[in-house]
């Protein structure tokens, strides 16, 4: 469950418009919600905050994920660092409690899509700025001790500040 919670938590990126760069993403706080399901019909929530910051590195993402299950919680946090590569493509770098992982994107207007190698499995997600809020929908597989899982999710988040 560990290894799901921290792909889920991982699993924000940023958007740009089409032909913009990273830089160019919107800088600040986001909150908000979603939810996540199983093929073996396992379901819950989850809440999340984000924190966008440009830095010489590129864009920083700070990601706090607080998933819920069968009346437990577990938080996890994540922090990413987006690269441009020009044209609306980047690369990602991310670390976590699960470790390291590497990844690839790009944006078109104001939708993005990212996938990600991750220690124990793989993710990708595809997400929508648009009035303030974030909108995203992703999956996340791998493979653990316990054997073989595969978890969706979808969630939106508002500008905090």
């Amino acid at each position: 469950m560990k290894t799901i919670i921290g792909l889920v938590a991982g699993t924000f990126l940023a958007t740009s418009a089409f032909g913009f760069n990273i830089s160019d993403l919107p800088g600040g706080s986001f909150e908000g919600a979603g939810t996540w399901k199983m093929p073996n019909g396992d379901t819950g929530r989850y809440t999340e905050t984000l924190e966008i910051e440009k830095t010489e590195a590129g864009v920083e993402l700070h990601t706090v994920t607080t998933v819920y299950h069968e009346g437990s919680e577990e938080v996890m946090t994540v922090d990413y660092i987006l690269t441009d590569v020009g044209n609306g493509f980047f690369t990602v770098a991310g670390t976590s409690e699960q470790g390291e992982s590497v990844g690839e994107g790009y944006c078109f207007e104001k939708t993005c899509h990212w996938s990600n190698t991750e220690p124990n499995g793989k993710s990708e997600e595809t997400f929508h700025f648009h009035r303030g809020r974030v909108m995203k929908i992703g999956s996340a597989s791998g493979t653990t001790p316990e054997g073989d899982w595969s978890v969706a999710w979808r969630g939106q988040m508002r500008r905090a500040n």
